[in-house]
């Protein structure tokens, strides 16, 4: 990926990470602990489109 798309995907990672954890919240009745998954899990997948 070029450096740019890096950058874009850097600066609204955290808000969309926020965005996904509060969806899943509302939509799935997720437990906590469930919730810590899906935020380690995108924390993953973001380094891959990093890599």
């Amino acid at each position: 990926m070029n450096d740019q798309i890096i950058r874009i995907t850097r600066a609204f990672n955290h808000p969309i990470r926020i965005q996904i954890l509060y969806y899943l919240n509302d939509h799935q009745k997720s437990s906590v602990n469930n919730l810590v998954k899906q935020f380690d899990v995108s924390q993953l997948f973001h380094v891959i489109l990093e890599s």
